[in-house]
């Protein structure tokens, strides 16, 4: 049998290997890279109890299977005609499978794209012999009752983590090195290739260099499902993958072409997707506390606090009017401590957040990431020093003036919103800050978060103001979630119109978003008793698990905006967005009055009756489809049928 080009694999079972190193293995016919290691080694699969529990590599690492068909005879595994078994853990660098049978007989088969989900039968299992194959995984089906004594898989490994170093080439996922580093093998009489095996999210930026340079990817590259690159940039967006991807590269001229393949473990969607959130504006952590069961009995699945960044001089002793703003405008990425925050502080969360647990609900925090507090548009409050040193001392503001009316790309991007600096996003110490954040708050047992002025944070899109942000930070908080076994994280943004020559679709890979226009519709249909703006269809095409949909914002509240709308209206318009499939609804708890204090938990129409029943059937019917229906005739009615009125009797 021809042997094949091992290409690049994550070492399971090399001695010597660093952990999270690339390796290959050693062919005849490849000139490869100087070697530091190099040894041959025997995995053995004998028994029933091996084949249920895993057995290790000579270095301990476990290797796992999956199996149908097989039961324990007399500690052998036995195996019924056409049952399977196939390791799910990678074993690196494999040269040959050999099964002994007690009786019956199998057929081995190997899998040329590291997937179990197409396997490739052509090759004969007559001597049991994949010496040459394209190594990582294999397969074993009986083709009549048989019983096995023992599977040896033998595979050979190489370190090349010294040799990778040397060789100059380094893989950088959103700015940052990874640690999956790649190297060339040259196969003789065929082209350069590499390959890395990765953790990457939708919307990550991968870029490729060789001893300091880029390697640039070649204007095709991309396998048009899973990579692509727009307009000659020396970087890739991913769309559609999520952990464990392998990345290939060709040499192709002087740049390479790319591929990126195998979808590894999806991150499952944050059960916050598929229920409702109350915004508690403005309360307390202990005023949250002591109404949790009211917000679980009124069927919300998650609370979504008021920032909690360290923020001096905001009281509880005066109206919410003079004082919520300021919350918006904090001294730094850390979540307070002590007398830092009106709200309360990092232990007063965390006490929450296990309450919260116990009783099925989420915590959503509203983070600024897009300014800190101002002495001017131009400069820093001057507490912000104490809190990031590093982004005072290196004035990391945009110094652009104000945006007023200027709804350009230079303006959202690069303008202040108001009397307080809009910082330079695009810079990695500001970027490191930002998902500094995220982390407290995961390990607090915070699942959500909401972006304040989400919009003026620039894309990997924006061409010449692009950066990594929102990779960076975003798809950062997943992984470290993963690492740490938390909740899955979910994310939307305040993207209220992306602004000129820009799209809200550039946000969609990293959050759900929030949309104005359908939502001031709506409210000027219900106030007005006349539904002939509404439209059932989201704005750009976008979909509806894009979409975070209220009756009235904050901002909308204090500014005057919606305040004139009754609490009656504002309850008919919530249930409305709370009938939509799909899409995730926020109920927006208004202070009693412009006199209520700051922190006070508003006892209004978030917990009405209607509302309640509007959150249940939104938990209930979730991902069960809606068939819209606005009666244009009378102009007065809107029906949202909702499952199945057969089994389920609609809504």
């Amino acid at each position: 049998m021809k042997r094949r080009n091992a290409a690049f694999l994550i070492a399971l079972g090399c001695s010597g290997a660093l952990l999270g190193g690339v390796l290959a293995s050693s062919y005849l016919g490849e000139r490869l890279l100087p070697a530091s290691a190099n040894a041959s080694y025997e995995l053995k699969l004998d028994s029933y109890a091996g084949l249920t529990s895993g057995i290790n590599t000579d270095n301990g690492n476990k290797i796992s299977f999956t199996y149908s068909g097989a039961s324990n005879s007399g500690g052998k595994i036995a195996l019924n005609k056409t049952g399977y078994i196939y390791n799910t853990t990678q074993i690196s660098g494999i040269e040959r499978v050999e099964v002994t049978l007690s009786s019956g007989s199998v057929d081995i088969y190997y899998d040329k794209d590291s997937s179990h989900s197409v396997w490739n039968d052509s090759t004969s299992g007559t001597d049991y012999d994949l010496e040459g194959i394209y190594p990582n995984y294999f397969k074993v089906v009986a083709t009549a009752n048989a019983v096995i004594d023992k599977i040896t898989v033998t595979y050979a490994c190489v370190d090349y983590q010294k040799a990778a170093t040397e060789a100059g080439y380094k893989l950088y996922v959103n700015d940052v090195e990874s640690d999956s580093t790649f190297f060339e093998v040259d196969k003789e009489g065929n082209d350069l290739q590499l390959k890395a095996i990765l953790d990457v999210y939708p919307g990550d930026v991968l870029t490729f260099t060789k001893n300091g340079s880029s390697i640039i990817p070649s204007a095709s590259a991309g396998d048009g499902n899973n990579a692509y690159q727009e307009n000659s940039r020396n970087y890739l967006m991913v769309t559609s993958h999520a952990k464990g991807a392998h990345l290939y590269l060709k040499k192709n001229g002087s740049n390479y072409d790319v591929w990126l393949t195998g979808k590894g473990n999806l991150t499952p969607k944050s059960d916050i997707a598929s229920g409702s959130i109350l915004q508690a504006w403005n309360w307390t952590v202990a005023n949250i506390r002591s109404n949790l069961t009211a917000i679980k009995n009124a069927g919300y699945t998650a609370i979504q606090v008021s920032p909690m960044q360290t923020r001096k001089y905001v009281s509880t002793s005066a109206a919410w009017t003079g004082e919520w703003w300021k919350l918006y405008q904090p001294y730094g990425f850390s979540v307070a401590s002590g007398g830092n925050c009106a709200l309360g502080s990092a232990n007063d969360l965390k006490t929450l957040c296990t309450e919260a647990k116990a009783l099925g609900l989420h915590v959503v925090m509203d983070v600024v990431l897009n300014h800190l507090s101002g002495g001017s548009e131009s400069t820093f409050n001057g507490d912000c020093a104490t809190y990031e040193p590093s982004i005072v001392n290196n004035d990391l503001i945009h110094k652009n003036g104000k945006i007023g009316s200027d709804n350009s790309q230079f303006a959202v991007l690069r303008k202040t919103l108001g009397d307080y600096p809009d910082l330079q996003t695009e810079n990695p110490i500001v970027m490191g800050r930002a998902l500094s954040l995220l982390k407290d708050y995961l390990d607090l047992g915070v699942t959500g978060f909401r972006f304040d002025a989400a919009k003026h944070i620039e894309t990997p899109k924006d061409g010449i103001y692009a950066s990594s942000f929102w990779p960076h930070v975003v798809n950062g908080a997943k992984r470290y979630a993963d690492k740490k076994g938390y909740d899955v994280p979910y994310f939307y943004g305040e993207i209220l119109g992306a602004g000129d020559d820009r799209s809200i679709h550039w946000y969609t890979d990293y959050m759900s978003i929030t949309e104005w226009t359908r939502t001031t519709d709506l409210r000027d249909a219900v106030g007005n008793g006349n539904v002939s703006k509404l439209n059932q269809y989201y704005p750009d095409g976008l979909a509806a698990s894009n979409m975070v949909l209220w009756a009235e914002s904050h901002d909308q509240y204090q500014s005057g905006e919606s305040s004139w709308l009754s609490r009656v209206n504002v309850n008919k318009a919530y249930a409305i967005q709370a009938s939509r499939d799909g899409a995730v609804p926020v109920y927006m708890a208004r202070p009693d009055s412009g006199s209520t204090l700051l922190g006070a938990a508003s006892d209004s129409g978030w917990k009405d009756p209607a509302v309640a029943a509007a959150n249940k059937l939104h938990s209930m019917f979730a991902g069960k489809g809606e068939y819209v229906e606005i009666n244009y005739g009378d102009a007065k009615s809107f029906v949202n049928g909702r499952g199945s009125y057969a089994t389920e009797g609609g809504a």
